[in-house]
């Protein structure tokens, strides 16, 4: 089930569908039985999951496979109901990564549930649970009521013209992030990463005092410092600040002011150096103040940052533009790996 995605008609990306699910096949996913009479709270959850496109895709499996329980099957196919507390997207993974990295967009794509429907043909599939995958942390609380809300966020397009440039992209990256080519891309794989993390980490309102908001802006920092400044450079600030600027030339000075603005965040929470509640008012609620740090001599002017390159939609404007400046840098490291370009090429091409 996909929140934060807007989507008029069905649209299939390579072995993906994506499109809207009717009450039947609702039924036979959450397990209530075709005639069975349904709860409140279970018609509830049918009338609120026709609201989320889905994405599916179909796994063969093999004669051998279907001898065995279930349960073996999918751990066969690599499918994890949970493991050391780490989510696993798979065979997800990659069509979530893709649309994440694809397209401008006012947040990311999220998975709120997995769900595995059994095969017929497989023994004991009625005793396994159907869950695989649960949602990340996208709640709002209710200050009023004290009570949780389960927003549905939509940001995300997706149409049948993505299709062409999906399957683009997922070659370019499967290409890029190829393990057989560690020496070279290490810096791609690990902007991925950070990338994938602090998209996991953002939520639309962070709670007060909480690293809600700190977790995605130091995530998508790394992932900017992992492919823009090489490992023996000094002055961090300024090439990062410089080279991501020369990027975005209408409007560099603005996007050499946010860089340096989101460096001094990120590295105020690495020392410790103010309090966590200061940041994170900083990031959500006076992101366009300009902040003068008399310790270090720092000044760094009034902007438009929270609306740099995306006006803000379910997400804090802030971090959504972080999220956009990194997004495009990936996509131009990509691009010029593909190429055949290392990794102190391109950033000698960004100057600085």
């Amino acid at each position: 089930m996909l929140d934060n995605v807007n989507l008029e008609e069905n649209v299939t990306l390579d072995e993906f569908e994506i499109r809207y699910l009717n009450s039947d096949e609702l039924r036979k996913i959450l397990r209530f039985g075709e005639n069975a009479a349904l709860s409140a709270a279970e018609n509830e959850q049918l009338v609120t999951y026709r609201k989320f496109a889905w994405a599916s895709v179909e796994i063969e499996i093999s004669q051998e496979d279907a001898k065995d329980t279930h349960r073996k099957a999918l751990v066969s196919f690599n499918l994890r109901f949970a493991h050391a507390g780490i989510m696993n997207w798979w065979p997800f993974t990659e069509l979530i990564r893709t649309l994440n990295l694809a397209n401008p967009s006012f947040g990311p794509v999220i998975c709120r549930h997995f769900y595995h429907v059994p095969f017929a043909n497989l023994e004991n599939s009625e005793d396994v649970e159907k869950v695989i995958y649960a949602e990340p942390t996208v709640n709002i609380f209710d200050d009023e009521r004290g009570t949780v809300i389960q927003p549905m966020l939509f940001g995300y397009e997706i149409n049948r013209e993505l299709t062409s440039d999906f399957l683009k992209l997922r070659m370019v990256l499967a290409n890029c992030l190829s393990k057989d080519k560690a020496q070279g891309n290490s810096h791609i794989c690990t902007a991925v990463h950070h990338f994938e993390n602090g998209d996991r980490n953002l939520v639309p309102c962070p709670l007060k005092g909480s690293f809600n908001a700190i977790d995605p802006l130091m995530s998508y920092e790394a992932a900017l410092e992992s492919m823009v400044v090489l490992e023996e450079e000094k002055g961090v600030e300024d090439k990062l600040a410089l080279r991501i600027a020369s990027l975005f030339p209408d409007k560099a000075k603005e996007v050499e002011n946010f860089v340096r603005r989101v460096f001094w965040l990120r590295s105020k929470v690495a020392h410790g150096g103010r309090p966590i509640e200061e940041i994170e008012h900083l990031i959500v609620y006076k992101p366009d103040d300009e902040i003068r740090d008399k310790a270090r001599n720092k000044h760094i002017p009034t902007g438009h940052y929270n609306n740099l390159l995306l006006d803000s939609c379910v997400f804090p404007g802030f971090l959504v533009n972080l999220r956009e400046i990194t997004r495009f840098v990936i996509r131009f490291f990509c691009d010029e790996f593909v190429q055949g370009y290392s990794r102190a090429e391109t950033i000698r091409k960004l100057g600085t």
